[in-house]
C-alpha cells in the first residue's frame, strides 16, 4: 500500500510539472492511446467519454461475435486514473456474479479472459503483474491474434519499465510481436502506428558499459586561476574509496557517435577515483517520466543527473518524499574543493541553494567566468575602410553608416538579421535601456516592450526599413538563409553568434581575401541608460547531480562529485585524457578541434570555452565586446531567478497572448502595415496582463536578491554586518538601520519593551516602531514608503527614507551587489 501511495503522489507531481501537452503518466499502458484510430465506431466513441464501464458496454465486450481489436479499443478508450479503477471487478460481477479473486480462469471464455485481463492492467497500471497471467491465458486461446499478443506485450512492457534494469525489454517485447509472422494483423494499421510511435522511445535503453581495473591518483595540491576575479586553491589528496565501488548513474542518453569517446573518458575517471558507473541512459524528452517511474518502484539510481533547474520545486519534493537527500552536511564533510568555491564565490552557493528552504539538493556545473554574451552585431570592415568610416557606436552613427552602404554598394543589403535572433540578443534595443523581455531598473522589474522607449526603438527600425537600410526579407529570414546571404558577400552588417562567425570569415575570404568582418559593441543612445545585456554573475548548468536516498555510498558519492571541482578533475573534464602542456583551443559541446576529443558535457568545473573555444581572434573579440557591462547602475536584463510552479503557470498564462501581440505589432509597424496609433494601442493593450507578470517576476527577483550575498559600504568603507546588508520587498530596498547609522558615525538605541528604535546622526534624530510606517524625525511625524520591519533580529528601513531624512546618497549596484551610502 505504501508503494502505491508513493506512486500516486509522485505521478501527481510529474503532472503538475510537465507541460500542458503532457497530461498523463508516461508508460506503455497509459501512453498508447490507439483507440483514437477507432473513433468512427460508436461504441468506442461512447467509451472515450466514460469514467467507469457500464452494463451496456460490458455486454458488448462479453459478446464473442464482436472483433477483438474493437474490444481492445473500447477498453483503451475508457482509460485509466492515477488512483486506479475497478472496471475489471465490475465486469466479473456483472457477467459471472463473482469477484475477481473467486473467478476460475480455466472456466472463463477466452474473449472474457482477454477483456478482464486488459481491464485489470488499465485499472491498476502500477500493478501489471496481476493482469499478465490472465492475458497470457487469453493469448493461448487466440494464438494467431495480433491484438491479443500486442496487448499482452504492452502489459509485460509496463512491468518491465517498473524495473530500471529492464527498460530495454519494453521495446523487445513489442518488437517480437511485430516480427512474429504467425500472427494475423487483426488491428488497424493506424492503431499499430500509434503504439509503435510511443514504444520506439524504449528502443535504445539497453546499453552495456565497459569494465576496466581501478587505479589511484596521487596527492597534488594546486592553484587554479579562472580570471582576474577568482583565485582558488584546490586539491584532491586521495582516491574516493580504498575499495572499488559501483554506482548507478541516471543521465541523458549520449549520441551514438560519442560512445567510444565517452567510454574512454569514464574509464579514465574510474581509474582515478576507484568508482565505476553503471549508466542508465534516458532520452531527454522522457527523463522526468522515467525518473518518477523508477522512484515509484523504489529503484532510484545512486546518482541522478537531471535538469533540476527546468522544474522549480521538483528537487525539494523529491527530498521531502525521501527520494533524494539534502547535501549540505555531505558537502562540508566530503567535498573540500566544492567548499572552497562556495566560500570564495558565495554567489555560486546562493544560486545552488533552494529558494524554498535554503538547502542544497543537487550540484550543477559551475562556470566562474561571469556573464557571457555570444550574439551581437558584425560589420564588413573592408567597407568601413573603403568609405573612410569609423566603427559606429551610437544609433545615429549606425544610420549614417547604413546609408553610405545603401547609396554606394549595389547588391549589398545594409543591415540584415534573423528576427528571432534580434529579439533574443538585445542588440539595438539595448541602446534604449530596455530588453525585449523582462529587465531591472533601480531594483524594480519592468517589461521592455511596454516601456515608452520601446516605441522609440520601433520607430527607428520603421524609419530604417522605409529608407531601405534593412533587409526587406527580415520577417521571413531564418538562420540558414541569413548565413547564405552573409557568406555570399551580400550583407554589409548583420547580427550573428560567435560560433558562426568562423564559417562566414572562411566563406568570404574564399571570395575575396580583402573582405574583413569586424565585431562591434552593442549600439548606444545615451551611455547612462544603455542596457546591461547580461548580469555579470557566475553561471550554473541546467543539469545537476543529486544523490539518491537509496545510495549506500553517500560520502563516497559526494567525494566523486567533488573530484570534478579539483584541479585534476578540472583538467580531465575539460581537456580529456591526453592533457596538453599548453592551454588549448577547446570545444566541449562540439566535435573536438585538433587532437582534442569531444568530452561529455557533465556537471563540473568548466573551462573558459566561450573565449578559448574559438579559433579566430574575431570570435574572441566579439564575445568580449558584446559581454562588456554598460555601467553598474544602468538597467539590466533579469538575472537567473527561480519561479515556483504556481508562479510559472500564472506567468505563462499572463504572457501567452502578450508575446504574440507585441511581436506581430512590431513586425507590422516596421514594414508600414500598422499605423502609429494602432501600434501604440497594441502596446497599451498589453500593459494590463504585463502588470500581473511583472508582479510575479518582481517577487522572484526579490527572492533572488535576498538569497544572494551583497555588501554594505558607507563612505567608501566596507561595513561588517551580522545580517543581510539589504533586502528587497516589493521592489523596495531596505537596509539594516543600525549598521548604516553606526557606519556614518552615529548611534542607535533599542527599546525592546515597546519595539522602538532610535537613531542619531549629524544632529538628526529618528524614532521608528516595528511594523509601522509612521516615523518621528526631529520630533515631526513622517511616513515611510514601506513598514519598518525586523529580519534576523535587526531593524530594516527603506533606503529611500534613509536618503530623505539624513540627506545621504544611497546607491545599489546590481553588478557588484554593493549598497553604497555616501554622506553629502
Amino acid at each position: 500500500m505504501k508503494k502505491k501511495l508513493c506512486l500516486v503522489i509522485i505521478i501527481a507531481i510529474a503532472i503538475s510539472l510537465m507541460s500542458p501537452a503532457i497530461s498523463f503518466a508516461d508508460s506503455p499502458i497509459t501512453s498508447t492511446k490507439f483507440y483514437t484510430a477507432y473513433l468512427d465506431i460508436d461504441v468506442v466513441a461512447k467509451a472515450s467519454e466514460m469514467t467507469n464501464i457500464d452494463s451496456e458496454t460490458i455486454k458488448y465486450l462479453s459478446d464473442p461475435e464482436y472483433p477483438l481489436d474493437i474490444k481492445a479499443a473500447v477498453i483503451n478508450a475508457i482509460g485509466w486514473e492515477i488512483e486506479g479503477k475497478d472496471n475489471a471487478a465490475r465486469y466479473a460481477d456483472f457477467i459471472f456474479e463473482k469477484s475477481l479473486d473467486d473467478l476460475d480462469l480455466d472456466a472463463v471464455p477466452a474473449h472474457d479472459l482477454f477483456c478482464i485481463g486488459y481491464l485489470m492492467v488499465m485499472d491498476k497500471y502500477f500493478e501489471p503483474e496481476r493482469a499478465i497471467p490472465v492475458l497470457e491465458k487469453a493469448c493461448e486461446a487466440f494464438p494467431a491474434s495480433f491484438t491479443a499478443a500486442m496487448i499482452t506485450a504492452l502489459a509485460k512492457a509496463q512491468a518491465a519499465v517498473m524495473n530500471a534494469d529492464e527498460w530495454g525489454k519494453a521495446w523487445t517485447l513489442v518488437e517480437d510481436v511485430i516480427q512474429n509472422e504467425n500472427l494475423e494483423l487483426d488491428m488497424r494499421q493506424e492503431a499499430v502506428d500509434i503504439i509503435l510511435d510511443y514504444m520506439a522511445l524504449y528502443k535504445d535503453y539497453a546499453r552495456q558499459q565497459q569494465d576496466t581495473s581501478p587505479d589511484y591518483i596521487l596527492d597534488k595540491p594546486v592553484t587554479v586561476i579562472k580570471d582576474n576575479s577568482y583565485q582558488i586553491t584546490i586539491s584532491f589528496s586521495s582516491p574516493v574509496t580504498d575499495k572499488p565501488i559501483t554506482l548507478t548513474y541516471f543521465r541523458i542518453m549520449p549520441d551514438d557517435t560519442d560512445e567510444i569517446h565517452y567510454a574512454n573518458f569514464y574509464n579514465e575517471l574510474r581509474k582515478r577515483t576507484n568508482v565505476k558507473l553503471s549508466f542508465i541512459d534516458v532520452p531527454e524528452d522522457v527523463m522526468l517520466q522515467k525518473l518518477n517511474i523508477m522512484a515509484a518502484a523504489g529503484d532510484t539510481p545512486d546518482l541522478i543527473e537531471f535538469p533540476w533547474q527546468r522544474y522549480p520545486g521538483f528537487a525539494e519534493k523529491m527530498a521531502e518524499m525521501d527520494i533524494i537527500i539534502e547535501m549540505d552536511e555531505l558537502i562540508n564533510e566530503a567535498a573540500p574543493n566544492l567548499c572552497e568555491i562556495l566560500e570564495l564565490v558565495p554567489q555560486v552557493k546562493n544560486m545552488i541553494i533552494s529558494d524554498y528552504d535554503g538547502h542544497i539538493y543537487q550540484i550543477p556545473g559551475i562556470d566562474l567566468r561571469g556573464g557571457i554574451v555570444n550574439t551581437g552585431p558584425v560589420i564588413r570592415g573592408d567597407l568601413l575602410k573603403k568609405y573612410g568610416l569609423s566603427v559606429p557606436k551610437t544609433i545615429d552613427e549606425w544610420e549614417t553608416m547604413l546609408t553610405v552602404f545603401r547609396d554606394n554598394e549595389d547588391g549589398i543589403v545594409p543591415l540584415s538579421f534573423d528576427l528571432s535572433v534580434l529579439e533574443n540578443s538585445s542588440a539595438f534595443i539595448g541602446a534604449f535601456g530596455i530588453p525585449f523581455g523582462f529587465g531591472v531598473r533601480d531594483g524594480k522589474v519592468f517589461y521592455g516592450p511596454v516601456e515608452e522607449s520601446y516605441k522609440d526603438f520601433a520607430a527607428v527600425f520603421s524609419r530604417w526599413y522605409e529608407k531601405g537600410l534593412i533587409d526587406p526579407e527580415f520577417l521571413v529570414l531564418n538562420d540558414s538563409q541569413l548565413k547564405e546571404k552573409v557568406n555570399s558577400g551580400k550583407i554589409g552588417a548583420f547580427i550573428v553568434d560567435a560560433e558562426s562567425l568562423k564559417e562566414s570569415i572562411d566563406a568570404l575570404k574564399s571570395i575575396d581575401a580583402s573582405i574583413e568582418l569586424i565585431p562591434v559593441q552593442y549600439p548606444i543612445m545615451q551611455n547612462y541608460n544603455t542596457l546591461n545585456v547580461f548580469p555579470c554573475t557566475p553561471a550554473i548548468t541546467e543539469y545537476g547531480i543529486a544523490i539518491s536516498s537509496r545510495n549506500n555510498y553517500p560520502a563516497e558519492s559526494m567525494k566523486w562529485i567533488d573530484y570534478a571541482y579539483s584541479e585534476e578533475g578540472y583538467r580531465l573534464f575539460n581537456f580529456g585524457i591526453e592533457e596538453p602542456a599548453f592551454e588549448p583551443v577547446i570545444k566541449l559541446k562540439n566535435a573536438g578541434s585538433g587532437n582534442l576529443p569531444k568530452l561529455p558535457d557533465v556537471p563540473g568545473y568548466k573551462a573558459d570555452t566561450c573565449i578559448t573555444g574559438y579559433d579566430y581572434q574575431e570570435q574572441k573579440t566579439s564575445v568580449r565586446l558584446w559581454s562588456a557591462p554598460a555601467g553598474g547602475n544602468n538597467p539590466s536584463v533579469m538575472p537567473p531567478v527561480s519561479l515556483t510552479r504556481e508562479e510559472d503557470g500564472k506567468l505563462a498564462a499572463a504572457m501567452e497572448s502578450v508575446t504574440f501581440l507585441i511581436k506581430e505589432a512590431f513586425a507590422r509597424f516596421v514594414v508600414g502595415d500598422l499605423p502609429s496609433d494602432d501600434f501604440n494601442w497594441c502596446i497599451e493593450k498589453a500593459k494590463y496582463p504585463v502588470d500581473h507578470a511583472v508582479e510575479i517576476m518582481q517577487a522572484a527577483f526579490d527572492r533572488y536578491n535576498n538569497l544572494h550575498s551583497a555588501k554594505l559600504r558607507v563612505n567608501g568603507k566596507n561595513i561588517e554586518t551580522d545580517t543581510k546588508p539589504c533586502v528587497f520587498i516589493e521592489g523596495e530596498m531596505l537596509v539594516p538601520i543600525r549598521f548604516v547609522i553606526e557606519g556614518l558615525g552615529g548611534s542607535v538605541a533599542w527599546n525592546d519593551k515597546n519595539k522602538i528604535v532610535t537613531g542619531i546622526w549629524n544632529d538628526t534624530v529618528i524614532t521608528m516602531k516595528l511594523n509601522s510606517k509612521e516615523v518621528i524625525v526631529d520630533y515631526e511625524p513622517k511616513t515611510a514608503n514601506t513598514e519598518i520591519t525586523a529580519i534576523n533580529k535587526r531593524t530594516y528601513v527603506p533606503a529611500s527614507f534613509i536618503q530623505e531624512v539624513f540627506g545621504v546618497t544611497v546607491q545599489w549596484n546590481e553588478k557588484t551587489r554593493v549598497v553604497n551610502i555616501i554622506s553629502n
